[in-house]
């Protein structure tokens, strides 16, 4: 749980850390392979190196919450980002006045922000989270 005061403002705010898919870099023919942190003595990959991390912000006083998702791949360009599904659920990030950040910029990382009940339909396993809408 994460809490925060401001003024005279203050939120306890529950944070789940949700690995997706698995990160693929080109071989030098150009293929791409999927990459792993580990493997066994028969070179199985058994940790994956996760495709997206993505971030549920959940305020559960109020029932809202927002899920931020950010690209784990330093080398991914736009193309690959739009081709290799990278983006799984309907970018919100426009609706949030208080996000500082820019999360399309590419050099610093692509992130994007989604309703956290489109992002479970996209998503095999989700822990159960009780929104009723975004935290904005």
């Amino acid at each position: 749980m994460f809490f925060s005061c401001r003024s005279l403002f203050c939120y306890h705010l529950l944070i789940y850390t949700i690995p997706h898919g698995v990160a693929v870099l080109p071989d030098v023919d150009g293929t791409y392979q999927p990459l792993y942190l580990y493997f066994d003595e028969n070179n199985n990959g058994l940790i994956p190196v996760p495709k997206l991390y993505i971030k549920a912000v959940v305020d559960p006083v109020s029932k809202t919450g927002i899920a931020f998702l950010t690209v784990n791949n330093p080398y991914v360009t736009m193309e690959e980002i739009q081709e290799q599904n990278y983006v799984i659920c309907e970018d919100i990030c426009d609706v949030l006045d208080w996000l500082t950040w820019d999360p399309t910029n590419i050099k610093k990382g692509y992130s994007y922000c989604c309703n956290i009940k489109d992002l479970a339909k996209s998503l095999d396993f989700m822990p159960e989270i009780d929104v009723d809408d975004i935290l904005r």
